[in-house]
């Protein structure tokens, strides 16, 4: 394994709520290489096919006691420890239960058989009395603000600022789904293969970057009394910072900042169509291109909806404030997200972008009738009969 220092000076001063409205951060570059520990120290690993992949590289604060149901911040710049990558991260998350049976069903259907719901339904609850406890995923922290950047060697090599280079490559920024309650960066495993296609129209590849966003009511708690002491919607706001992380530091990778394509499925698409709408009348985008698949959102969903969420959850953790919530343990907030949403009506996830001020001001349809978004980039959707 080689190991590879690079120094990530972050001039980020995060995203600010003010009187509803949004203050987003401007940044300067640090264009300095270094092979020693430093402020933010990224340890890359070589990746069988030629490629760089680093892993877990912190692009906000842990959002922690304190900083739970709050618009993320940038990362302290004293650290010193190395990130090897060794070990997944996760944002706590949680899947509908009616999901399984949505899955019998459509299987059932799809080969000309028939489908008894009720039956289903008995046969899971007499598993689920007899199967032992599920033990949450390991790898699942609420300090999951991370992002991977997968590089070829010789984009990285050839086209860093250190090096003489007449052009950067391509950057694609991936953002999972999963209903807004579940997924992470690396749920479909590794881009390897999509950066060996790549090299068929860009001889040095692309730069992949997989990020990382809260989830459930840690990314989408919603209402008035989150918003008097907190933020509504900080799942997009975790992914608008992780774009301005792309934007000030993916040249250090070999990455072009003025070429990035974000892509996006299900939740991720349904992100992205949020970022294109507030482009449209809060500047320009940190992005040039869009790819949406199957975009998933909620038309009707609103802050007051979201804020008869909240006493359920706080009741779950024994609490009534969120300032009680912010002081326990992250155990008992992760085991409250995933039984509220394991208990989501059948078709819905519970948690998911909501319309109130700043981000979301209006429903997507709205603002596009409007004129309201980005009108600059470049987009591609497509409506399918198999998607493939």
């Amino acid at each position: 394994m080689r190991l590879i220092i690079i120094s990530v000076q972050s001039s980020i001063i995060g995203i600010q709520v003010v009187s509803g409205s949004l203050i987003f951060p401007s940044s300067t570059l640090d264009t300095s290489f270094t092979k020693r520990p430093s402020a933010t120290n990224i340890a890359g690993k070589q990746q069988t096919g030629g490629f760089y992949n680093f892993s877990n590289i912190r692009y906000a604060a842990p959002p922690i006691d304190n900083l739970r149901f709050r618009a993320p911040e940038p990362p302290a710049t004293s650290r010193s420890v190395v990130e090897t990558g060794a070990s997944g991260r996760l944002c706590p998350h949680s899947s509908p239960a009616w999901l399984s049976e949505a899955i019998a069903f459509v299987t059932n259907v799809t080969q000309g058989l028939a489908f008894n719901s009720s039956a289903f339904r008995e046969q899971r609850s007499a598993n689920t009395s007899t199967m032992p406890v599920r033990q949450p995923d390991p790898r699942t922290n609420e300090d999951c603000l991370v992002l991977d950047v997968v590089v070829p060697k010789s984009a990285f090599e050839q086209h860093r600022p250190t090096n003489i280079s007449d052009s950067s490559v391509p950057v694609l920024a991936w953002f999972h789904g999963g209903g807004y309650t579940t997924g992470s960066k690396d749920q479909f495993g590794g881009p390897a293969g999509l950066l060996e296609q790549a090299t068929a129209f860009e001889p040095d590849g692309l730069v992949f970057v997989a990020i990382n966003y809260r989830l459930g009511a840690f990314g989408w708690s919603a209402g008035p009394t989150i918003q008097s002491d907190g933020a509504a919607n900080v799942g997009l706001l975790d992914q608008r910072l992780a774009l301005y992380w792309v934007q000030e530091h993916i040249s250090k990778f070999g990455g072009d900042p003025k070429k990035v394509t974000i892509m996006g499925e299900s939740a991720g698409g349904g992100s992205l169509i949020h970022h294109i709408t507030y482009g449209g009348t809060k500047g320009a985008a940190p992005f040039r291109r869009a790819v949406i698949q199957s975009p998933a959102f909620f038309p009707h969903v609103d802050a007051s909806q979201q804020e008869k969420n909240l006493p359920t959850f706080l009741t779950l953790l024994n609490v009534s404030t969120l300032a009680e919530a912010r002081k326990l343990p992250s155990s008992t907030l992760i085991a409250a997200n995933s039984q509220q949403v394991a208990q989501s009506p059948y078709g819905q996830f519970t948690y998911n972008p909501v319309i109130y001020h700043g981000y979301v001001p209006s429903h997507q349809a709205t603002l596009f009738a409007c004129g309201q978004f980005d009108r600059y980039l470049d987009v591609m959707s497509a409506t399918t009969r198999t998607k493939d």
